[in-house]
């Protein structure tokens, strides 16, 4: 939101509109700063917002352009109406217009925003909420996401295992949620070069997905993908190559063919050949994966901009008569 607009500004504003733009009876034209008439504007802003983003959630969480673009114009307004929702102790709806936003400034990597949504999410789940309700778990792993994001490991370390322990007293109505935990938790790991952990994780999170029915494919996916980065960062390459093709085939048999799960599919396959100087083949699957990424995620997005790096270094490869200079350097794409 704007630093001049708050919750309330930008419900009037929609409310100015709203009426401007429709026949309203006298009454409902009354000023929207009136005690009486505000709090049913305020009910109908966030009504409105929660109506909209429940036709959009599952197109924003598969990367669709319109829905992205829908929620670029739309962010303080949904932002403002999440806000409220907390305020009117209306749960159902806070949770809806939290997945909105969430989603999107997570993808947009608009971090200061993404956190404060976060942490208000938690706060409010824990005021509400039984202690050890599994929507706190929900919470507690989406912000652990954050600190990993931002390479804060050990904050991070410290809310998924809480996370963890709450799920783990919900097993088994809450496989999914532990095991996408445990993928998660798994990637910190990684990320710090802890791959026996790292390994440790990922195959209890994939025996978990896939003891679900039915199963999940894009999370299976997820798994397969992360264990053959371990592997293949240890020099585990043929192993690491079955994983990624089996990532890969799965994503590209449920995703919409713009998702960026496949972009880092190819990202990863062309470090494969990339650690095996084979860099002739790393050139089409980066390209590919370019343009999926500049088409869903926007030029200056930190995986775009990951796999740019990525292309460069194969350029200055193949120029090269030796393969000693920049071998073994690759920018890794984490995702979830």
């Amino acid at each position: 939101m704007k630093n001049e607009e708050t919750p309330r500004s930008i419900c009037e504003r929609w409310w100015d509109a709203h009426t401007s733009n429709s026949e309203t009876s006298t009454e409902e034209k009354r000023d929207p700063r009136n005690e009486t008439t505000r709090e049913e504007i305020e009910k109908r802003f966030v009504r409105h917002y929660c109506t909209l983003m429940e036709q959009h959630l599952v197109d924003l969480d598969d990367y669709h352009p319109s829905a992205l673009a829908l929620i670029d114009t739309l962010c303080d307004d949904v932002s403002a109406a999440f806000l409220l929702a907390i305020e009117q102790n209306d749960m159902e709806q806070a949770t809806t217009l939290y997945a909105a936003v969430s989603r999107y400034q997570r993808y947009r990597a608009h971090w200061p925003e993404s956190l404060s949504i976060e942490e208000t999410m938690l706060a409010f789940r824990r005021k509400v909420l039984p202690l050890n309700h599994t929507d706190i778990a929900i919470s507690l792993n989406n912000l652990a996401e954050w600190y990993r994001d931002q390479e804060r490991y050990a904050e991070a370390e410290s809310l998924y295992q809480e996370s963890l322990t709450i799920d783990r007293a919900a097993i088994p109505e809450r496989r999914s949620g532990m095991a996408g935990t445990l993928n998660n938790l798994a990637l910190a790991y990684d990320s710090q070069g802890r791959y026996a952990e790292a390994e440790a994780h990922y195959k209890e999170a994939l025996a978990l997905f896939q003891s679900i029915s039915p199963q999940e494919p894009r999370s299976i996916a997820h798994c397969l993908n992360n264990l053959g980065e371990v592997y293949r960062v240890q020099g585990r390459y043929s192993e690491a190559r079955t994983l990624h093709m089996e990532a890969y085939t799965i994503r590209r048999n449920a995703l919409p063919p713009n998702h960026p799960d496949i972009a880092q599919s190819l990202n990863n396959l062309s470090a494969w050949n990339y650690d095996l100087g084979h860099y002739s083949a790393c050139e089409p699957l980066l390209r590919e994966s370019l343009s999926i990424l500049r088409a869903s995620l926007g030029e200056e997005h930190p995986d775009t901009k990951g796999v740019e790096a990525n292309y460069a270094a194969v350029q200055y490869q193949k120029k090269r008569a030796s393969d000693s200079g920049l071998r073994g350097w690759w920018k890794r794409i984490f995702g979830r």
